[in-house]
């Protein structure tokens, strides 16, 4: 596989890490298991949030992320040709809010888990759990 881009062959280099390593450096900024203090940028509220307090990203409450208090739009720009777009990247990234922890559906009494799903039946009374869904009365699991 080598691309031709205005009549120039560019090769691709072979890989010299494994493949399971690959995975490990592009997922590695996904924070699954770690909970940490923040504040709403919306409330001012407390949260526990996935984010580290160091972190520059506006976090909010999950529901009110999911809301309609808010919209997306707001935070739209316009692209600038004569800056790097990786670094307007990063301040639509900084920018936008972000949901405390990951959660689809209405988990109940599940406020120190996540990446946790829902579907027809919801969690409920779980306690440091995560990359869960459809748990009751767990703790410390994945």
């Amino acid at each position: 596989m080598s691309p031709v881009f205005n009549g120039t062959k560019y090769t691709i280099p072979s890989p010299t890490l494994a493949p399971v390593t690959r995975t490990q450096r592009r997922v590695a900024f996904r924070n699954e298991r770690f909970l940490y203090e923040g504040k709403s940028c919306f409330t001012g509220k407390t949260l526990v949030s996935m984010y580290h307090p160091e972190d520059e990203r506006k976090i909010c409450e999950t529901k009110l992320w999911h809301g309609d208090d808010w919209s997306a739009f707001d935070y739209g720009r316009k692209v600038d040709f004569n800056r790097p777009i990786f670094s307007q990247i990063k301040e639509i990234w900084r920018d936008v809010p972000m949901m405390t922890l990951y959660h689809t559906g209405d988990s109940e009494n599940c406020d120190y888990t996540n990446w946790f799903g829902g579907g027809k039946i919801a969690s409920k009374n779980c306690y440091l759990c995560f990359n869960g869904a459809n748990l009751e009365d767990c703790m410390f699991c994945k």
